[in-house]
């Protein structure tokens, strides 16, 4: 159709086939959710939110349950994140401590009441005929495992380009099977397993003592 048919469908449009205060309500809610993920992307909440506590903050931000955008609801919002989060930093770091410490697991490496000098992880490698690349699951647990020892050694959240996914995405693009971080020693096999060797142990102390390490044992 070209411009002067287009004009003319235009005008022999009724005005009333749009349902125009639907659309401005759709709209109103895009704008909504956008600022919300916005602010919660600068208070970088993501990054220490347990994988339950970020599918429900997904769920209310995907299905418009988070309050209207105002000064007192916004800054509100920002106190109750500060004041929990102690609690769900905690929960984070208990999360990371079940990560590494599978129950049942066939690997002797893993212990399954503490963390000690080397985990192994499963599903961490996505091998689809030879091309090797981090599986979606894997990138997203290795993020989760850099950003707690950051935050165990009082850094803040991994940065790029030195956090662990980078850097590890790089060796495998170099066609190497191991690299090392500030805190890891990774090597991994074609069979989608990740050996990790820790280089900071009085972190992983610290991460056994806060997630409950040997006390485990007697419940």
């Amino acid at each position: 159709m070209n411009q002067t048919g287009i004009i003319d469908q235009v005008l022999k449009t009724d005005v009333r086939d749009f349902d125009l205060p639907g659309e401005c309500q759709n709209t109103l809610t895009i704008l909504k959710q956008s600022t919300w993920r916005f602010i919660i992307d600068k208070c970088n909440v993501r990054e220490y939110l347990s994988s339950s506590r970020a599918l429900e903050l997904e769920l209310q931000l995907r299905e418009d349950q988070l309050p209207e955008i105002e000064i007192e609801t916004v800054g509100e919002f920002i106190s109750n994140l500060a004041a929990g989060a102690p609690d769900l930093l905690m929960e984070f770091i208990s999360e990371i401590f079940n990560l590494l410490r599978p129950p049942n697991s066939k690997y002797k490496t893993n212990t399954e009441y503490e963390i000690k000098e080397k985990a192994i992880l499963n599903y961490i490698i996505d091998n689809n005929y030879g091309f090797i690349t981090l599986s979606y699951s894997g990138r997203r647990n290795l993020t989760s495992l850099d950003n707690c020892f950051h935050l165990l050694d009082g850094k803040g959240v991994a940065k790029y380009p030195d956090d662990a996914v980078t850097i590890m995405n790089s060796a495998i693009g170099d066609k190497k099977w191991e690299c090392e971080t500030e805190y890891f020693a990774f090597r991994w096999y074609k069979k989608g397993s990740l050996h990790i060797r820790f280089k900071r142990l009085d972190l992983v102390r610290r991460l056994n003592k806060l997630a409950g390490g040997n006390s485990l044992k007697n419940k």
